[in-house]
């Protein structure tokens, strides 16, 4: 099992962290697009805006520089 050190080496790696925030990305539009699919399934509306909201935070994570200790989102 990796330590939190291991993980903190790993993603700061920055050709391993393309690779991760892209199968993140990758995850999330699969999700999305799944969901949407299943929701139309059940007569449910499929919330958009939250899907772009939540794509637009992972974004603002990852452009926090490597020595970031907080983040609070603008807005």
């Amino acid at each position: 099992m990796r330590t939190e050190a291991d993980m903190l080496r790993l993603i700061t790696d920055t050709a391993q962290a393309d690779a991760l925030w892209a199968a993140v990305h990758r995850m999330c539009h699969l999700f999305a697009r799944e969901e949407c699919a299943l929701a139309a399934r059940l007569s449910f509306p499929c919330d958009r805006v939250r899907q772009e909201n939540t794509l637009r935070f992972l974004r603002a994570v990852q452009l926090l520089p490597a020595d970031a200790t907080d983040f609070t989102p603008e807005g």
